[in-house]
């Protein structure tokens, strides 16, 4: 359809065939850019004189082509431009800033760490078990090892991620109520994940596999120092209120106006590193390369460091490695995934306790071919 166009600053004139963008209740459309080359070489054609071929070999479609070109790629960038102002889509820069109203920073890259050790090297390194030794000599230390797998570092943090803490650290600003207590741990330097739940009746409780004594406030963290995951739960925390849980804490009221500083002892829980068996079955074909074991166990691998479910007291959706193993190629035929917290996994699902911590590692991920 042909478009009239008017100067605000002149009284001409002058029409277009190329389709123009729309603001509708769904947000911004930019027309398809097959419609912008036929608007372009239609009035091409027009300023011509109406006999020029519309080739796309010729000089006057290659100039409608580059025409449609830039026109796309400036309602490509006008598009991210919107996009980035809604929480929901913002990536990248523009989420650094909706962050930044709510003072938040996006966590960089954290090492792997099980009590007092680190990896001196950021992001999603693997620690298997029986994979730490002892490297340099230290007068009163004999040996260093890891029974279990230790729970892995993290990139930095990814677009998902960050938003969903962001949406946390609002209710951080309150008191009392068991979002506040969450946002509030979760912005501890190191902590990587947590989860806040309580008993408020008379009775022992059990919730999520974990006995919960009367009247008490459960939390359970992974990662951050002691003192200051201590130190954000007494500052949200309700008067009065007890603790469920193994580590306490002996922490000084730093907003106390009494003439000696108040004391309290701040209860919580340590999440436990649980592995997570899996297996892979695989149809088998003279396609399946050598190094198929290893091939899956590396996608398996990459798929959980980035799954949103891997938390404390999670679900574990078989699933959502489906994708991981058959990008693989066209030799990766899955017949079924399976996992759980049994070495002989057999189910789609694994529920953890709300006082563990997933780990995944090579040794734990089986690959049949069937």
């Amino acid at each position: 359809m042909e478009q009239r166009r008017v100067s605000a600053s002149s009284s001409t004139a002058g029409t277009t065939s190329v389709p123009a963008p729309t603001l509708t209740s769904a947000g911004f459309v930019a027309p398809a850019e097959s419609d912008i080359l036929t608007g372009a070489l239609a009035d091409m054609n027009a300023a011509l004189g109406g006999n020029a071929s519309t080739a796309l070999s010729t000089p006057q479609g290659q100039l409608a082509m580059s025409f449609t070109a830039a026109l796309g790629d400036a309602y490509d960038q006008m598009l991210a431009l919107f996009n980035g102002v809604d929480p929901d889509r913002a990536q990248g820069r523009m989420q650094d800033a909706i962050g930044n109203l709510y003072f938040l920073s996006r966590k960089g890259a954290s090492a792997t760490g099980l009590g007092d050790f680190a990896c001196t090297v950021t992001g999603a390194v693997a620690c298997p078990a029986g994979s730490i030794a002892l490297y340099q000599s230290v007068p009163g230390l004999t040996g260093i090892t890891n029974p279990a797998a230790g729970v892995n570092g993290a990139e930095e943090e990814g677009r998902i991620a960050f938003e969903k803490r962001r949406a946390a650290s609002v209710a951080a600003n309150a008191m009392g109520f068991l979002g506040a207590l969450n946002g509030a741990v979760r912005a501890v330097a190191g902590v990587t994940d947590a989860y806040v739940t309580d008993n408020s009746t008379a009775q022992t409780q059990v919730v999520g596999g974990v006995s919960l004594a009367p009247h008490s406030l459960y939390v359970c963290v992974n990662g951050g120092a002691d003192a200051d995951v201590a130190l954000a739960i007494l500052r949200k925390k309700p008067p009065g209120c007890a603790y469920t849980g193994a580590t306490t804490v002996t922490v000084t009221d730093p907003d106390s106006t009494a003439a000696v500083p108040l004391r309290y002892d701040v209860s919580f829980t340590r999440a436990t590193p649980t592995p997570v068996y899996m297996t892979v079955t695989l149809g088998s074909s003279a396609t399946v390369p050598a190094t198929v074991e290893q091939d899956v166990r590396a996608a398996v691998l990459a798929a959980f460091a980035v799954d949103t479910s891997a938390t404390i007291g999670g679900t574990l959706y078989a699933s959502a490695y489906y994708a991981a193993v058959a990008a693989l190629g066209s030799w990766a035929r899955v017949v079924g995934i399976t996992l759980g917290l049994d070495p002989s996994p057999t189910g789609l699902t694994a529920q953890l306790a709300m006082n563990m911590v997933p780990t995944m590692e090579a040794a734990t991920i089986a690959v049949v071919l069937g």
